[in-house]
């Protein structure tokens, strides 16, 4: 399954992103985008709003999330991983 964050990330945009323990720590670790709760009324449209107020800051936040990504999603990175899943032993 594909997160919305990831997704973001690899499209060289900043997101919104639900406040749960891995993904927050993810987008945090990244600095990638904004997260928001789901509970909580309004989140959602803070964190959007802070986004549209902030140019510079969306700049800056699309820079991370596709930096992350490629660095810490990138083939490379997984290659033996990956390929240990599918070639028989």
């Amino acid at each position: 399954m594909r997160s919305p964050a990831f997704a973001a990330a690899i499209a060289n945009s900043g997101s919104c992103a639900n406040r749960i323990p891995f993904v927050e720590q993810t987008v945090a670790r990244g600095q990638a985008g904004l997260c928001y709760d789901v509970d909580e009324p309004g989140s959602f449209a803070r964190a959007v709003e802070a986004l549209t107020a902030d140019r510079p800051g969306v700049e800056r936040l699309r820079r991370n999330a596709l930096g992350f990504a490629q660095s810490e999603y990138s083939w490379e990175r997984y290659e033996d991983v990956l390929l240990a899943l599918v070639e028989p032993r």
